[in-house]
């Protein structure tokens, strides 16, 4: 069976980030050409970027030594980078922005058994970006995360877990944006936090350009984090199971939701009904495969990768492409 490729990196955050940026430096630069040749007004961008770098610095200097890093090794403009990296001026792929309206990026579930939580990402975007998943075990700062990430940004877009049994599950919301601390750089500094609470600060205190929906999970708890904007809403739930996929289910928010659609709602009643009495990983694994109806699950031509995890035995089972129980690859956190 196919696997993702793996690197392991320990040190400061510029080494994290050399290490990222020497192993994808071809893919980085070659996406950055696509988006020099493809965005239209492509240097009207760049000007906003000083703006940008100057707040997501103030907020977040280590990470952006870790970013400085990646653009260095692949040898990458840091400005050009850094715009890769705000998703709320310009979507990342070409054909994202060509298709707003239609997309949709994965689905999380969360069940329990007696051994604690189960916590499974479906990872779904364009079946090119499946060769831009890696799998990175990262320890900087006294924490250890490892998880399914993308080449050509930042870690923490997708799924981890770190050496706190912290599980971070992210997905695309479609939301109202405005200027902030790109949502990647969120997500990325939960990675390294060690607890639930530490995790909510960050939300509540970063300015925020846009957001992302993170599911939290640490313990028996479970937190869920729909962010548009400077404005968040947060569900928490013990020992609870939880279905996520693309649009928000805070009524506080959705007078910020741009559209959502059906395959969104689709999944997310699909896999809500599966989860009712999963407890074991075997139970998330079969929902995460299945192919049902119109909008499934398992989406043909979308779903790139799936990956589960056990925090109390530190087992994280990963699935290269498209999920199916017997295809998923363990390793251990340890």
């Amino acid at each position: 069976m196919k696997e993702f490729p793996l690197l392991e990196v320990a040190g400061s955050h510029m080494d994290v980030g050399t290490a990222i940026g020497e192993m994808h430096k071809d893919r980085i630069r070659e996406r950055v050409e696509i988006r020099r040749q493809k965005i239209p007004d492509y240097g009207s961008y760049l000007e906003k970027m000083p703006d940008y770098i100057a707040i997501t610095g103030r907020f977040f200097p280590d990470l952006m030594e870790e970013a400085k890093g990646i653009a260095q090794a692949s040898g990458v403009p840091f400005n050009e980078y850094f715009f890769a990296q705000v998703r709320d001026l310009y979507p990342f792929y070409i054909d994202d922005a060509e298709n707003l309206g239609s997309i949709d990026h994965c689905t999380v579930i969360v069940g329990f058994n007696s051994h604690g939580p189960i916590v499974g990402q479906n990872e779904d975007w364009i079946l090119k970006a499946q060769d831009d998943l890696y799998l990175l075990k990262a320890t900087v700062g006294g924490v250890t995360f490892f998880g399914l990430q993308y080449a050509v940004s930042i870690p923490g877009e997708s799924a981890s877990i770190n050496n706190l049994g912290l599980v971070q599950c992210v997905t695309e919301i479609h939301s109202t944006s405005q200027f902030g601390v790109p949502k990647n750089f969120i997500s990325r500094a939960i990675l390294g936090t060690k607890t639930l609470e530490e995790a909510e600060r960050i939300i509540f205190e970063t300015p925020k350009a846009s957001g992302y929906n993170h599911v939290l999970v640490q313990g028996d708890r479970v937190w869920n984090f729909e962010i548009a904007g400077d404005d968040y809403a947060v569900e928490k739930f013990e020992k609870k199971s939880f279905v996520h996929t693309n649009h928000f289910t805070s009524d506080k928010l959705k007078r910020y939701e741009i559209y959502r659609t059906k395959s969104s709602v689709s999944r997310y009643n699909r896999a809500s009904e599966l989860n009712k009495n999963i407890s074991s990983s075997r139970g998330i694994m079969e929902i995460l495969s299945d192919g049902v109806g119109e909008y499934p699950i398992r989406r043909p031509n979308e779903t790139i990768g799936s990956i589960i995890f056990q925090p109390r035995n530190g087992i994280v089972s990963v699935c290269y492409g498209a999920p199916s129980p017997n295809k998923y690859v363990e390793y251990k956190m340890s």
